[in-house]
């Protein structure tokens, strides 16, 4: 009877350490996952940090012929672009306060602040033209070393010292301006239609009599400061204060910065060859007009002027174009692109002397007369603007045949800072 119970608790203790086991394989088990468990929560918690920190700036967020923009720069870029554009916003309204007191001034600045508050108040836009002149930035770049285009070290140098107003070797002359030609000489036939004002000839003026200065009062001569001359150590100590500006605000370095500068020297001389066959003349035309509400008053005005009434009258008692009617309804001369398509393909189809039928446009019926036609010097600043409508769309045919690639993404990285100054909000539409 002992011996069978001995065996009983033999048995039973063997089962008690086969649970006892068993429990704690199940509670090292459970010790494990819970540890796998925080081990993953803590990756997830970590990767997301470091997605946020690290990772998405140093993504792609386009590629262009396989040259790859990364969300840090993309960021950079996005951030100075701001930075510009509340800058400019406040120029604006510090012009505004001084010369905005009339309604039409008042309209003026408030047209040049409303495409700066669309894009300070739509990040994603304002996200999408960076990152569009990043991508153009890169076309410009590459298709300007295939045709062989080099910017130096000294060139970004002299650029960069320009920059800061430091000329080592002396201030450069400025390129001058091609000379607009003058008006040409008026054939009788225009001189039979246009009434010249004469130029008033201005009175001479009257010269003082050097008698009347009291003798031993001579005029001080104020003798000017000698201009300090701006040596290499002030621009070195200006161009670290400026990239350490950079870095602090927009994790720009010199290395960043000088690429900038090379990106824009490379644009400059690509522009050149592709507008360098770009004519600085064109065909323009003078003309004159009367106009009225509707047909029915068109055709009155014609049948007048057919019996010899005076276009000048016409234009007084017609004409609906108030600015016009002081001048007899002169537009002055105009080149293509500049009137409603209508009335531009008329006017430049007459000849000089010539009157058109009724022209209907949105503003309604014109009659027009031609007063001159003929191939006239661009100016300065509609040759430069000239230059740039060929050069982007030069760029634009570029861009469709290259392989451009625009990841999703870039939308959650567009950057909010510089944040919009409080006093700027009311202006921009925002509370």
């Amino acid at each position: 009877m002992a011996k069978k119970k001995y065996r009983q608790s033999q048995a039973e203790s063997r089962k008690h350490q086969h649970i006892s086991r068993r429990v704690q394989r199940q509670q090292r088990l459970l010790l494990y996952a819970t540890v796998a468990f925080f081990a993953l929560l803590v990756g997830i918690l970590g990767y997301g940090i470091l997605d946020q920190a690290v990772l998405r700036y140093h993504r792609p967020v386009a590629k262009v012929n396989g040259d790859v923009i990364r969300g840090k720069e993309f960021v950079i870029r996005t951030r100075m672009h701001r930075a510009q554009l509340i800058q400019q916003t406040q120029q604006i309204l510090q012009f505004a306060q001084l010369f905005g007191n009339d309604p039409q001034s008042a309209q003026y600045f408030q047209s040049q602040l409303q495409p700066l508050a669309r894009q300070l108040n739509n990040p994603t836009e304002l996200g999408r033209q960076v990152l569009n002149s990043l991508i153009e930035e890169r076309l410009i770049v590459q298709q300007a070393k295939q045709m062989g285009i080099t910017v130096t070290d000294e060139e970004s140098d002299q650029e960069l010292q320009g920059i800061f107003g430091y000329y080592p070797n002396g201030t450069p002359t400025p390129e001058p301006a091609p000379t607009t030609l003058p008006t040409s000489t008026l054939s009788p036939t225009q001189l039979a239609l246009v009434t010249l004002t004469p130029t008033p000839t201005m009175a001479p003026t009257a010269t003082p009599n050097p008698e009347a200065t009291a003798e031993g009062s001579p005029t001080p001569t104020v003798i000017p400061p000698t201009p300090t001359p701006y040596t290499q150590e002030a621009y070195q100590q200006n161009l670290a204060k400026y990239l350490e500006q950079m870095q602090s605000q927009y994790e720009v370095d010199e290395t960043y910065l000088r690429y900038m500068i090379a990106a824009s020297l490379y644009r400059r001389k690509l522009m050149d060859i592709v507008t360098k066959d770009l004519p600085r003349t064109r065909e323009e035309v003078w003309a004159r007009h009367i106009l009225v509400k509707d047909r029915e008053t068109a055709m009155e005005v014609l049948k007048k002027l057919s019996e010899g009434v005076d276009w000048n009258d016409l234009v007084a008692e017609y004409s609906q174009d108030a600015a016009t009617v002081p001048q007899g309804g002169d537009l002055g001369w105009f080149p293509r692109g500049v009137m409603v398509p209508a009335f531009e393909k008329v006017a430049f189809q007459l000849k000089v002397g010539e009157i058109s039928p009724p022209v209907q446009t949105d503003y309604g019926w014109h009659i027009i007369q031609v007063l001159g036609h003929e191939q006239r010097p661009v100016s300065e600043g509609d040759y430069q603007r000239l230059r740039e409508q060929k050069f982007q769309d030069w760029l634009s045919e570029v861009r469709a045949k290259a392989e451009i690639e625009i990841h999703d993404g870039w939308q959650n990285i567009v950057p909010q800072d510089p944040a919009i100054p409080q006093e700027l909000l009311p202006f921009l539409g925002q509370q």
